[in-house]
């Protein structure tokens, strides 16, 4: 059988990419085929170490030849036996490469349709703003930080839209990355799914909360929850500068629940 001049090349890659490796790696390769070799022959000629002077003394061609085939079976099983495990490594990499890439690809069209989303969910929040003359409408988002040692996720909220009237300032640098163990204002309100009332009756509650949303002017709230398909997404706000002059509650959760609805939609996958 001839070897093509591209099996040839392939062989003389081999070799040279083996013998870079120094002459241990070499060394180790051929200990392991002998010591395969040996194993298999004592294991077929048991009278070597039964008898070794009787196994001696009936050596003969035959023997040697079968020696030779034994060795070959074994080198050749060696070889076998490596050439799969490469492939199956590389299979493996090939494998985990392509779903790397997969996952980067579903990520970029999951953030594409995010930032086209952007603008509908700001122009929700415009709206809400309008319909309650309120001055400040923002969606925190829910979402998972790092792990306990025993596995149990950190939940934060983060600010990730706001909208404001032209006479207040926007306050999402306040809301970044906050541990709701640290709000416990919302964790106890959380199943209710919706609040309405001053920030003083907030303060009973959650000085800590109280005491930012006072520092940004915020005098009379509504919280309510954005549902998902499976899982809360956020938590959907508006603030009145003023804690006396704003809409009835029924007016006010009116209008959050058409908002949410419509963000939930966007928010979610």
């Amino acid at each position: 059988m001839k070897l093509s001049i591209e099996e040839t090349t392939k062989i003389k890659d081999r070799v040279i990419e083996d013998s870079k490796k120094g002459f241990p790696y070499f060394l180790k390769n051929i200990l392991l085929v002998l010591l395969l070799f040996f194993g298999a022959y004592i294991f077929t000629n048991p009278t070597i170490i039964m008898n070794p002077t009787e196994y001696v003394a009936n050596f003969d061609r035959s023997s040697i030849f079968s020696l030779v085939v034994l060795f070959c079976m074994v080198a050749g099983t060696y070889q076998l036996a490596r050439s799969i495990l490469k492939e199956n490594r590389e299979l493996v990499n090939e494998e985990h490469i392509i779903k790397e890439k997969e996952a980067k690809r579903e990520h970029n069209e999951e953030a594409i349709n995010r930032m086209k989303k952007n603008p509908e969910i700001s122009m929700v929040l415009k709206d809400l703003l309008i319909n309650l003359n309120g001055s400040r409408a923002t969606v925190c988002e829910i979402h998972n930080g790092t792990n306990t040692l025993a596995g149990i996720p950190f939940i934060h909220l983060t600010m990730t839209f706001e909208e404001i009237s032209s006479e207040d300032e926007y306050s999402r640098d306040d809301y970044n990355e906050l541990n709701m163990s640290r709000i416990p204002f919302i964790s106890k309100h959380f199943d209710d799914g919706i609040w309405v009332g001053s920030t003083e009756a907030i303060a009973k509650e959650d000085k800590f909360l109280a005491a930012k949303l006072t520092a940004n002017n915020d005098n009379y709230m509504g919280f309510l929850l954005i549902h998902g398909k499976e899982y809360p997404l956020g938590i959907l706000t508006i603030a009145f500068a003023d804690k006396d002059e704003h809409p009835d509650k029924a007016t006010i959760i009116k209008e959050l629940t058409k908002a949410s609805q419509k963000i939930s939609i966007l928010l979610d996958k």
